[in-house]
């Protein structure tokens, strides 16, 4: 199964924060009142106050940043820069030349019409080893196209869609006698935010929710019950209208999030990945983000 975790260094990338003059002291810091880091965080991140610490951790507390972009009251929107966030050890994705000609499909119209799309790609992970290969999908395009939106991609189309659910199951059912079985949920990003080029609260919240065993009624769970399979994991993909791949993985034995930049196509071509530099805070000069409906799946 996929792991966040080995011995060696883990490669990080952290964000250079020059001169942020709107840092504040730990006590006070963004409510103005007199509680502790804890109970200010809860307050600042609400909802997705568990995805908050999993980043903080995962990014070994480089986490500031992350209050920073909060403090603009963007919610499920806020950016999660992915300089801070760390490489999967030894991960790598390669795309067979259907999942591969399927991003370019939607790289196309996510660029033409400034919409986002939603997707899911389907693979394994070669066993004991965090190498991925995704060589099928499943995609709701031609019936949703027309309802498409500059602000949401919701997989719901596709998950609640009993023949395509089944086939899903199928295909997941036989991957596990290939390696470890995997879906990745995935969308594209349009150029409509200053932050299109990272992922966001929301995203993550999704990644972690789909896969929470605390929910027996969460995608994960009905998946991995229906196929058989109970180590089915999940990924999360995003298409930047730049052309990146992007894609990042929760590992809920740690409660981590680790970014997989290392993409390539069938014949070995790179794939460009996290290419881009995320806007620090003190740079937005007029936050303007939309607001963003969350991207549910089933549960």
């Amino acid at each position: 199964m996929l792991h966040g975790k080995d011995h060696q260094a883990r490669s990080m990338n952290n964000l250079n924060r020059p001169g942020n003059s709107y840092q504040l002291p730990n006590n006070n810091y963004f409510y103005g009142l007199n509680e502790d880091r804890e109970t200010s965080d809860r307050r600042l991140f609400g909802e997705y106050y568990d995805v908050f610490k999993a980043v903080a951790r995962s990014s070994e507390h480089n986490d500031e940043i992350v209050r920073d972009y909060a403090r603009f009251g963007w919610g499920n929107a806020t950016p999660i820069p992915h300089e801070i966030i760390p490489n999967l050890p030894n991960g790598s994705v390669r795309l067979s030349n259907i999942t591969h000609e399927l991003t370019n499909v939607f790289l196309h119209h996510t660029r033409t019409e400034g919409t986002e799309v939603p997707f899911v790609l389907l693979g394994y992970a070669e066993k004991g080893t965090n190498h991925i290969v995704l060589d099928d999908f499943e995609e709701d395009y031609d019936k949703c196209r027309s309802k498409l939106d500059r602000t949401s991609a919701n997989n719901d189309s596709i998950f609640r869609n009993e023949e395509k659910m089944d086939r899903m199951i199928e295909i997941v059912e036989a991957n596990s006698r290939r390696g470890n079985p995997i879906v990745c949920l995935g969308h594209t990003h349009p150029a409509v935010t200053q932050f299109h080029r990272t992922t966001d609260l929301g995203d993550l919240y999704q990644l972690m929710e789909v896969d929470n065993d605390e929910e027996p009624r969460t995608l994960g769970s009905y998946m991995r019950r229906c196929s058989g399979c109970p180590n089915l994991q999940f990924l999360q993909g995003t298409i930047i209208v730049n052309g990146d791949v992007n894609f990042m993985f929760y590992d809920k034995n740690y409660q981590e999030f680790f970014k997989i930049p290392s993409v390539r196509g069938a014949y070995g071509q790179r794939i460009p990945s996290y290419s881009l530099r995320t806007p620090q805070p003190h740079e937005v000069r007029e936050p303007q983000l939309i607001s963003i409906i969350p991207r549910n799946v089933i549960s």
